[in-house]
């Protein structure tokens, strides 16, 4: 069995911004961090469940296991 190494204690922050909610779960995973609060905001010119948002800037180095709050898009409710 040959060993890796130690998982590295720092990570960068990708971007996420513009991908769907899933894909973006996904990318904030394998980067080591963690999804943190998901708020929806209307937005009539986006694809439901489209990154508008995050609450680290990407590229940023972060620990292990820090959380990513994403803010997504939503259909605005019509009223009649």
């Amino acid at each position: 069995m040959v060993s890796l190494g130690r998982l590295p204690d720092q990570f960068i922050v990708p971007n996420v911004i513009g991908r769907s909610l899933n894909e973006a779960q996904k990318i904030i995973s394998q980067a080591g961090l963690t999804v943190g609060q998901i708020t929806y905001r209307d937005e009539s010119d986006l694809l439901p469940e489209t990154v508008v948002q995050q609450s680290i800037e990407a590229d940023q180095q972060v620990n292990r296991g820090d959380v990513l709050d994403l803010v997504v898009s939503k259909i605005p409710n019509k009223e009649n």
